[in-house]
């Protein structure tokens, strides 16, 4: 299986050192008390209830930002992996359904 480090540099080739110094950047544990952890493979859900996934969490935020998306501390594996979703919006993947 591809790594989410290869596959997000393959999306983005020219970019592949910026995706490596944001990779670099995260945190592998959250900042705050969530169910998840760094490798979970989780669906997403919007705000329209559309359900998109599955994708894989990439690491953490390293600290909370209280004035910009405090809710918002987890980056995915997904074309926008530079924007943090919400541990609310998010749901684990049975791995027996999705190897």
């Amino acid at each position: 299986m591809e790594s989410t480090e290869r596959k997000l540099k393959n999306w983005y080739p020219s970019r592949g050192p910026a995706i490596e110094r944001f990779l670099q950047e995260l945190n592998d544990v959250p900042p705050a008390p969530c169910k998840f952890k760094k490798g979970d493979q989780v669906s997403f859900t919007n705000e329209y209830g559309l359900i998109f996934g599955p994708f894989k969490i990439i690491g953490f935020n390293r600290e909370i930002d209280p004035e910009w998306r405090p809710d918002a501390f987890i980056y995915l594996d997904k074309s926008s992996y530079w924007f943090p979703v919400e541990a609310d919006c998010l749901s684990l993947v049975d791995q027996q359904q999705n190897p």
